[in-house]
């Protein structure tokens, strides 16, 4: 089975930085050549545990310049990284393409 796209809006930044790296291992051979990534991550490299309705959460995201260099090993070419909400800057909006 593969895919033309992915979309991870607000879930792959639950996952501790390990997982991350794994996870787009996983959607890299889930992808045809030529489809597309996209996902959301956090403003710089973190992992941080809260609660959210007296629920416990995790967050984690890498660097810029981290995502960058694990998406290339995963075979993927950045092709968008913006803030969605540029006043804020801390939901970046990650678009990439399986090379």
């Amino acid at each position: 089975m593969s895919f033309d796209a992915i979309i991870a809006w607000d879930s792959f930044f639950h996952l501790d930085h390990g997982d991350q790296t794994a996870m787009l291992g996983r959607f890299a051979a889930w992808l045809r050549p030529g489809g597309w990534l996209m996902f959301t991550s956090g403003p710089s490299h973190s992992a941080i545990r809260d609660k959210m309705f007296d629920v416990p959460i995790a967050y984690a995201s890498y660097s810029d310049a981290g995502y960058r260099v694990l998406l290339a090993e995963a075979g993927f070419t950045v092709r968008m990284a913006v803030f969605d909400e540029p006043q804020g800057a801390i939901h970046k909006v990650w678009m990439a393409q399986k090379s």
